[in-house]
């Protein structure tokens, strides 16, 4: 996996979802901003490389939320996350995971007045600048008593299993 996969359910890059702050930093360097929250809640900014890391409180302060941005180059699913369209990216996902559903896709314009494309099963949203080419990914942890979403184990293709291994 490159140091720039955004690996749904598990993590980004070498850093999974779990981590501690200290092996967050560990594997990424030092952060270039570190905010605390007043309830706790820790988010690692990583400026230059357009990723950030959150570590709420209410769980041990443990890596539960990334969110990318163009410089990250991230790739998804094997293709570079920020030149694809909507389109192309309903299409990436279904492909990769079986059982979406075209209800499964939420289009709407949020509260900051961004256009966003949320995937609440697989917990991914993608935001989109006006021009429709993705500016942000924002995904989260999805566990079972199995430690797998059961969306993730019904992916489907080569490269989706030997992640799952």
């Amino acid at each position: 996996m490159t140091q720039n996969t955004i690996d749904l359910g598990r993590g980004f890059g070498p850093v999974s979802f779990g981590y501690d702050i200290k092996g967050a930093q560990e594997v990424l360097g030092p952060a270039d901003e570190r905010v605390e929250y007043e309830d706790g809640d820790i988010h690692l900014r990583y400026w230059r490389r357009g990723v950030h890391l959150f570590f709420p409180r209410a769980n041990g302060n443990v890596l539960e939320g990334v969110e990318v941005e163009r410089q990250s180059g991230a790739i998804l699913l094997g293709v570079a996350a920020f030149e694809l369209d909507r389109q192309s990216l309903i299409n990436l996902l279904e492909i990769h995971y079986d059982g979406l559903q075209p209800t499964d896709f939420v289009v709407r314009r949020n509260d900051l007045g961004e256009n966003e494309l949320s995937v609440p099963r697989l917990l991914v949203s993608f935001f989109f600048n006006d021009d429709a080419t993705i500016s942000a990914v924002n995904w989260s942890h999805v566990k079972n008593n199995t430690g797998i979403s059961e969306i993730f184990a019904a992916r489907v293709g080569n490269a989706a299993s030997s992640q799952l291994s």
